[in-house]
């Protein structure tokens, strides 16, 4: 947030920088939470710790929003030269706050410069006459305002409106500015010349001091313009329009407690789905669109009955109060509305939804029940869609080789039975019987001449089929749903002492799941025919597997596999003596 306002205040200070001598962020209880000196932004240690005896606080809070106080010139205590200051107030969820910027005076004198040298340009404070600015003197730091000692407009003091008089041996016209609304500072302008006719100096006028004073509010609305957008800018996603998480916090915070049984409070935490393929096929200039897009099209379905908001990436929520359509009503037109159809893409929604009616009454409580619901939502999804693509490439390698795909199937019930015995279950269970049965996938870009061969591969071969597990990789991972399981797809022909393919991995290094495949993917392997030999018993298969644990095979696996068939054979025999 401090670094927004300072963000902030040192835009404020670039727009004038020969004028603001200093900007500051001021809270409600006098503490400095950000300044800008000179346009370099202060440390934290250095703030102060309690302005709220300086001559500008009190007025400024006194003011209704929006309004600007501009005090009367003093030194300023940070910057040790004369300033003019302006403090307006900005309102905050908790509490309120002050902007308050000082300018030199200095900066005003030097905007009186009159180009004729026989006539001067000053600023009278109309209480005393005194001088305030004088375009001929310029105001020396730390010493008295204006020029001290200069009492000859001191018959001014008091006059109201235009005019023209002769003071002494000097020629004057004058204009009282009057007192604006929430100023301090009631100023006469005076233009001056000796031996000069009045008529000449009617021509002068006030304009040179008129457009000074026209850069002070210039200042003051610029001020308030940029300060109006950085609220809104930290509340806003600026792709979208919508609220940002940070408005979202604030305004459930204001609704949750106002949440009744008769008045529930719909809370929607929105995914997309298909997004990331929308942005891969057609760039992130398109996605910022497409974002931007279902951004208007959720803001108007919500309409005015509540808010709709961007969290972040392809993150949407929204919150209203519930009528007779319920949540599911609210999911519906929310989902309709962040749902997009065309050549080549499908992007969807998936949602998490709770209703708050006095049970959930921390935001924090309200946005992890949506959360976790989203995230159930997202995982069911997932799995359907992992599945349909998973059978999608095996229907696919059917048609071209049937024995793989058998034996692939054939894998992927082994896998799933040992994982289940491992402790493995919901997604990692899914996710590693689809890796058993889509491990030799890649096998589709061997020749057939290799995979049929009955004898002995040749260095050639191997090349080939060492490739396989990346190939296989690459054809999985092009479904987003089966990203984990292609990575169990690469390391499934590891081994366990680091001499397998293709990266040479060891121990733990490999994933579990491909651990699991590499010993089941063997024993079926050895159970079933080959080209060039018969399949082997079960009994001695299993001799081989803990042949080969510690070296090949990861040895808790071999252990839990084996112990897994004997209790198969044996419920089998049980079976069989009934």
């Amino acid at each position: 947030m401090m670094d927004r306002v300072n963000g902030a205040l040192l835009y404020l200070s670039s727009l004038y920088p020969q004028s603001i001598v200093q900007a500051a962020f001021v809270d409600g209880g006098g503490a400095e939470n950000a300044r800008v000196v000179r346009g370099s932004r202060e440390a934290p240690h250095v703030l102060a710790e309690d302005v709220s005896r300086d001559a500008f606080f009190r007025p400024a809070f006194a003011l209704a929003a929006g309004r600007v106080h501009q005090s009367r010139p003093h030194i300023s205590r940070t910057a040790g030269e004369w300033v003019v200051s302006y403090s307006t107030q900005v309102p905050r969820r908790f509490g309120s706050a002050l902007v308050h910027v000082e300018q030199r005076v200095e900066s005003l004198r030097a905007d009186l410069g009159v180009a004729d040298s026989r006539f001067e340009i000053l600023v009278l404070d109309s209480r005393t006459g005194a001088v305030v600015l004088d375009s001929r003197s310029p105001q020396q730091t730390g010493s008295e305002l204006g020029v001290p000692g200069d009492d000859r407009f001191r018959a001014l003091a008091g006059v109201t409106g235009d005019g023209a008089r002769r003071l002494a041996n000097l020629r004057v016209v004058y204009r009282e500015l009057g007192v604006a609304a929430g100023s301090e500072n009631d100023w006469i302008v005076v233009a001056s010349a000796p031996r000069v006719r009045a008529a000449s100096l009617l021509g002068v006028n006030s304009l040179p001091i008129a457009l000074a004073l026209l850069g002070v509010v210039l200042i003051e609305a610029a001020m308030a313009r940029r300060w109006a957008r950085t609220s809104k800018d930290a509340l806003t996603d600026a792709l979208t329009g919508l609220g940002n998480r940070r408005k979202l916090v604030d305004d459930l915070a204001r609704e949750l407690p106002l949440s009744t049984p008769t008045r529930p409070l719909g809370v929607l935490i929105c995914d997309l789905d298909g997004f990331k393929l929308y942005n891969d096929a057609f760039g992130h200039p398109a996605g910022d669109a497409l974002l931007a897009r279902l951004g208007r099209r959720l803001s108007e379905a919500i309409g005015e009955t509540g808010s709709a908001y961007r969290l972040g990436g392809d993150e949407f929520c929204v919150i209203a109060p519930l009528g007779v359509e319920g949540i599911d009503g609210l999911a519906s037109r929310t989902i309709e509305a962040l749902s997009e159809r065309g050549d080549g893409f499908d992007v969807g929604a998936s949602y998490g939804g709770v209703v708050a009616a006095g049970e959930l009454s921390t935001v924090e409580a309200a946005l992890r029940a949506a959360d976790q619901r989203l995230y159930a939502s997202k995982s069911t999804g997932r799995r359907s869609a992992a599945r349909q693509a998973a059978d999608a490439l095996l229907q696919a390698l059917y048609e071209r080789q049937p024995e793989l795909h058998d034996h692939l199937h054939g894998v992927g019930d082994l896998v799933a039975a040992v994982g289940d015995r491992m402790g493995l279950a919901g997604d990692e269970l899914d996710l590693l019987r689809q890796a058993g049965e889509l491990h030799d996938l890649g096998k589709v870009a061997i020749p057939d001449s290799i995979l049929s061969k009955p004898g002995p591969l040749d260095a050639t071969e191997w090349v080939f089929v060492r490739q396989h597990p990346i190939v296989g990789e690459r054809i999985v991972s092009a479904a987003p749903a089966l990203a984990q399981v292609a990575k169990l797809v690469r390391a499934s022909h590891e081994r366990f002492d680091g001499g397998g393919y293709p990266d040479g991995r060891a121990g733990e290094e490999i994933p579990l799941g491909a651990r699991i495949i590499a010993v089941c993917d063997a024993y079926d392997a050895m159970i079933g025919p080959r080209p060039y030999r018969l399949g082997m018993s079960a009994e001695v298969a299993l001799d081989e597997l803990r042949r080969c644990a510690g070296e090949q095979f990861d040895p808790a696996i071999v252990e839990v596999f084996c112990d897994l068939r004997a209790q198969e054979r044996a419920e089998a025999q049980r079976s069989l003596t009934r």
